[in-house]
């Protein structure tokens, strides 16, 4: 199966923190981005268009020539030239703006190799969005040979965001074309669970429950598994229902079992809505009710559960949480019965 990593692009144009380069790993310093915004300024440049040597003047004029601003006609091969010349200045932004053009042909042939050169020329001086492009490259062989490693160096240099952090983070736990390493992915979660990624959460609690490439830790996984309920994952709030059920990092408790089972089923969890029906139809201690039963078993029969829509056929039949009704029993029998339920099938014989 293709990579499981996530390649994603960033639309700020941002002045980054850090920088590496094939040849030259080490962190510095990046120099600030000049971009072009004061309008007196811009008037001056489109007087004086065919005298500008300035990188961040060129790069701007070649944004008018791509989009046809100003009196200056939309001409994109004549916005490939301007960029080339502020680019051949080392001015980042129009080295990452050819990487662009030439990897999809907007205005200029498609040229995997000159995109990674200018990616690359761009990603050396730290510029995080060109890193991000060029790990892509490495990734999938794009202009250059796949190289797994020098992708993944590449994003963790440029990993700013939740999303790449836990991409990171995945990598390094199911070692797709690199050598697994457990710490490394608990890093990586973890600083995707800082910016707030639910599934980073929910992995960092799996991780711990399993003893997955970290010792056993209940108590963690428990509290990983929390925050990620919290933070809106479905998974997360059904893995703290089973716990608070069976006592797993923390003392059984049936009123937040229950608590959590609905929070992740309104998470759109199906099982915890066909768990919930059951429970509500059973009772654990005081909970039977029936209305919450029917509420629930219909939740999940909606959304195509065959079990769920065999048993609201039962309901009513049998007046559960609702008023008798043949017509509304005979239906959700045949829905079950569509999905090759076997009870249902055996009910309409």
């Amino acid at each position: 199966m293709k990579k499981r990593f996530l390649y994603i692009l960033s639309v700020l144009l941002v002045v980054p923190l850090c920088t590496w380069s094939q040849n030259n790993p080490e962190i510095k310093e990046v120099p600030k981005i000049r971009v072009i915004s004061d309008t007196t300024q811009i008037d001056s440049i489109l007087r004086n268009v065919e005298f500008i040597t300035d990188p961040a003047e060129q790069y701007f004029v070649g944004w008018m020539h791509y989009n046809g601003r100003s009196n200056i006609a939309k001409d994109e091969s004549l916005a490939i030239s301007w960029w080339t010349k502020s680019a051949s200045q080392n001015y980042v932004l129009a080295q990452n703006r050819l990487g662009i053009c030439y990897k999809y042909g907007y205005g200029v042939e498609k040229d995997d190799k000159m995109a990674v050169y200018w990616w690359q020329k761009a990603a050396d001086q730290g510029y995080q969005e060109s890193m991000k492009h060029l790990g892509n490259c490495y990734a999938y062989g794009y202009g250059v040979e796949e190289d797994d490693t020098m992708a993944v160096h590449l994003f963790e240099q440029a990993a700013t965001t939740g999303p790449f952090m836990l991409a990171i983070a995945q990598k390094y736990e199911f070692g797709d074309g690199i050598k697994m390493d457990g710490e490394k992915a608990v890093y990586w979660n973890k600083k995707a669970a800082e910016k707030g990624e639910s599934e980073a959460m929910f992995n960092l609690g799996a991780m711990y429950y399993k003893g997955n490439k970290v010792p056993q830790d209940l108590d963690k996984a428990f509290y990983w598994w929390k925050k990620g309920a919290h933070a809106g994952n479905t998974q997360s709030a059904h893995q703290v229902a089973v716990c608070y059920r069976d006592g797993i990092g923390v003392k059984p408790n049936k009123k937040k079992y229950l608590d959590y089972l609905e929070l992740a089923a309104e998470l759109n969890d199906l099982e915890a809505m066909l768990v919930l029906g059951y429970t509500y139809y059973n009772g654990i201690d005081e909970s039977k009710d029936y209305k919450k039963a029917f509420r629930w078993m219909e939740r999940a029969a909606k959304n195509e559960v065959a079990e769920a829509q065999y048993m609201l056929s039962v309901f009513y039949n049998q007046g559960v949480g609702v008023k008798p009704n043949e017509y509304m029993a005979l239906k959700w029998m045949k829905l079950a019965a569509s999905l090759k339920y076997p009870q249902a099938l055996e009910a309409l014989k």
